[in-house]
């Protein structure tokens, strides 16, 4: 497989894209339903683009990077041999063997078109509804990472699941923790050397037996003043349920 046809633009399709032309193959073509940003990418890559489905040019290879609500609607307009998507949570019964070749590959990492990834570091998770095509996505995956995983979709939406908690949710506090330090005009860069410190641990051990903090300690006067202190009845919601947690767990 050396010809490919990218379904979408976005921040997994661009980084995608761009790995897969450093690694020699050809992006044939690039469809988004935006015009723009399908001409955009396609610059990048050196390949044609479409905003219209029906208009998609003959590749060894389909790849679907776009939204999962969108995936279903847009495959009962593809015709192709060889096509999978990129999603985290869907089964690969959602081809519902419509085509020869089916399958996914799922990079487990989070993209930003605006912001560079190692993409040999990022761990790719592989699945194909038979076995000879499950050999050729894996080849093509060992071509642009190192760490290439057989995974099927129960495995997968596990997977997915777990880099929600790890990933999405983290993210989402830290986007907490600096609107608290906001409110006394201290900048977010004092938290970088702690969530680096954070992160690196749990390399090494499991992250239950390197947690820390007031909820883990018991100490219910600290939990009580961080309480007191949150104007935001939201974080309070968080902040108790996330340290009740913490002491069930313990």
């Amino acid at each position: 497989m050396k010809s490919i046809t990218l379904i979408g633009s976005g921040n997994l399709a661009t980084h995608l894209g761009l790995t897969l032309k450093k690694q020699g193959f050809i992006i044939t073509q690039v469809f988004s339903r935006k015009k723009n940003n399908a001409l955009q990418l396609a610059k990048k890559l050196n390949s044609e683009y479409t905003d219209n489905i029906n208009h998609l040019i003959s590749s060894d290879l389909m790849i679907i990077c776009i939204k999962d609500d969108a995936i279903k609607s847009i495959l009962t307009k593809i015709k192709t041999e060889n096509i999978i998507h990129t999603s985290g949570t869907l089964n690969i019964n959602i081809f519902q063997k419509k085509f020869k070749n089916y399958g996914i590959i799922y990079p487990l990492q989070t993209f930003n078109k605006n912001i560079k990834t190692n993409f040999s570091d990022v761990p790719i998770c592989v699945e194909a509804n038979n076995v000879e095509f499950q050999k050729k996505l894996i080849k093509l995956s060992n071509k642009i990472s190192n760490k290439v995983y057989e995974i099927n979709s129960s495995q997968r939406k596990k997977i997915h699941l777990a880099a929600v908690f790890a990933c999405n949710f983290s993210n989402h506090m830290y986007a907490i923790a600096e609107e608290i330090l906001k409110e006394e005009n201290i900048d977010k860069s004092i938290l970088l050397p702690l969530i680096k410190e954070t992160a690196k641990k749990v390399e090494k051990k499991n992250a239950k037996e390197v947690q820390t903090g007031p909820a883990i300690r018991k100490d219910t006067e600290t939990i009580k003043e961080h309480l007191n202190s949150l104007n935001n009845l939201s974080y309070k919601k968080i902040y108790k349920l996330i340290s009740s947690n913490i002491l069930q767990n313990e």
